[in-house]
């Protein structure tokens, strides 16, 4: 990921998101047991702390996914 620095619970969030991102994101069962927020509030915080990155290929992945399973939650 970006040279950019984030603070331990940001770090592990995005490794978290990283780890999902192939498969689509993480379930929100699992979302909510680890860092005890919805899927709506988890892929908010991806994206808002990913706007602060150098874009690179891993950003722009958990960008996409996160942005997807916003817009699911919303249809």
């Amino acid at each position: 990921m970006s040279s950019t620095t984030h603070r331990a619970p940001e770090r592990e969030l995005l490794a978290f998101a990283a780890q999902w991102a192939r498969y689509g994101g993480g379930p929100p069962a699992l979302i909510r047991d680890r860092f005890g927020m919805d899927e709506t509030e988890f892929f908010t915080h991806i994206l808002e702390v990913t706007e602060q990155s150098e874009p690179d290929h891993e950003v722009d992945g958990l960008r996409r996914v996160a942005r997807q399973r916003l817009w699911l939650r919303r249809v």
